[in-house]
Formats: C-alpha cells, structure tokens, sequence
C-alpha cells in the first residue's frame, strides 16, 4: 500500500527520507548484532540443540547459512565481551562498531572494515571507517587495499636465502620409451 503523501514531498524532502529510514534501519542491525552477540557469548546454541549460532538463525529468521555466518562473525567483532573475572573487553573494532551503532555503516560496510582490519593496524580503523561514512563497500574494500599495499611498500626488499644443498633422491624409477619399465 502506498503513502497518499508521497506525491506531494519534492525530490529533495523523498531523498532525505530514505537516507533517514536507512539510517535507522542500520541502527536496527547493530542492535540485532549485538543481541546475536550475546546470544553466542551465552552458547544459546548449545542451549537449544544447534551446532552453531548460524543455524538458529538460519532456521529462526530464515535466513540462509551464509547470511547467517556474515551476521554472527559481524557480531562478534563489533561488540566487547566480559571475562569471569567481571573485566569488559572492548570490541576489536571499537569504532566501527560506534558508526554502525549510529547507523552509518551497513553490514557489507562492516565486513570490509574488518576484512582489511586483519592486515592494517589498529590505527588505520578510524581513516577507513572515515572512508566508509562517505563510500560504498566496494570502493572501502578498494582502499583497504590501497593502504595495506602501502603498508608493505616500505619494507626492505625481500632476500634470497642461502641455498641449501638439494635433497638426495631416493626412490627413482628409470622408465624406457615404450616399455613402461
């Protein structure tokens, strides 16, 4: 069904509602992920008779197993854990996990992030989240990229080992044309 005031609002007013309304919506998933979070820091999948937290996802809001996996391991990222001992550790991607709360990044923004975070160091998260208020995944993975290439650009020039002295050769079988022996 239709909004009767959708004709009325001029192209400017209908853009600014939809960068609105995703805006909320991927706040929506930050809460998800962090309720998937802790759903997996409780073990609920064990819980209710499950392998992994993926599949009572998958079989809760059908999703399909990756999609399922994509949130779970998302999750897991963006939110901090408390150990027994009552101290909070803090998410490993804290910044991210601020602009997704704020809605800013959507779920692929976080997958690119955290891809490329496995290589960068952790001062490299705030340029590249930076990056991905303004740009869409593809073009956040393309400057990962760009920043751990640059990243290895100046390292010493890899090398030769010293040789080492072949390996003796044991085992050999001489084969004449034609004969299989």
């Amino acid at each position: 069904m239709s909004d009767p005031d959708l004709p009325l609002l001029s192209t400017g007013e209908l853009l600014r509602g939809i960068v609105d309304e995703v805006t909320e919506s991927r706040a929506r998933d930050y809460v998800v992920m962090q309720k998937i979070a802790e759903l997996n820091r409780r073990g609920a999948a064990t819980e209710l008779g499950y392998k992994n937290l993926a599949l009572v996802l998958r079989d809760a809001v059908r999703w399909d197993k990756n999609t399922a996996t994509r949130w779970v391991e998302q999750a897991a990222k963006l939110s901090g854990e408390i150990t027994p001992t009552g101290s909070e550790i803090t998410a490993r991607l804290p910044i991210t996990a601020t602009a997704a709360a704020e809605g800013a990044l959507s779920i692929e923004h976080v997958a690119v992030v955290a891809e490329a975070m496995q290589t960068l160091p952790a001062d490299r998260e705030a340029q590249l989240v930076d990056y991905a208020r303004q740009f869409e995944p593809t073009l956040v993975r393309a400057l990962g990229k760009k920043l751990i290439y640059g990243l290895f650009q100046n390292d010493p020039e890899p090398t030769d080992p010293s040789p080492s002295p072949p390996a003796p050769v044991t085992g050999w079988r001489c084969v004449r044309p034609g004969t299989g022996w």
